[in-house]
């Protein structure tokens, strides 16, 4: 599973490395994978967490969905925050 995870975010950064070289843009490969690095550190939590809850659970299906719900509620509290800085102190417990 972990492996599945690096290929994938490495096959997106190359396409994102390609089209950067492509167009000329002051990014190198190294500053460009700092956020896939950022990325992987917080899917293998919530991929962790997805492991514990489908063997604690009954039904994997739940477990898939619960760890699905924290992923997408995770990106919207943090677009939130950029929006509002009041929300700031929610941030802090999401990866």
């Amino acid at each position: 599973m972990i492996l599945s995870v690096v290929l994938i975010l490495t096959i997106i950064w190359s396409g994102f490395a390609l089209d950067a070289h492509l167009n000329e843009f002051d990014l190198s490969p190294v500053e460009l994978a700092r956020p896939f690095i950022s990325l992987f550190a917080i899917l293998m939590v919530i991929l962790s967490l997805a492991f514990l809850l489908s063997m604690i659970l009954p039904s994997s299906n739940s477990a898939s969905m619960i760890s699905g719900f924290l992923l997408i509620a995770s990106y919207f509290i943090s677009s939130l925050v950029n929006l509002d800085e009041k929300l700031e102190g929610i941030n802090r417990f999401s990866p």
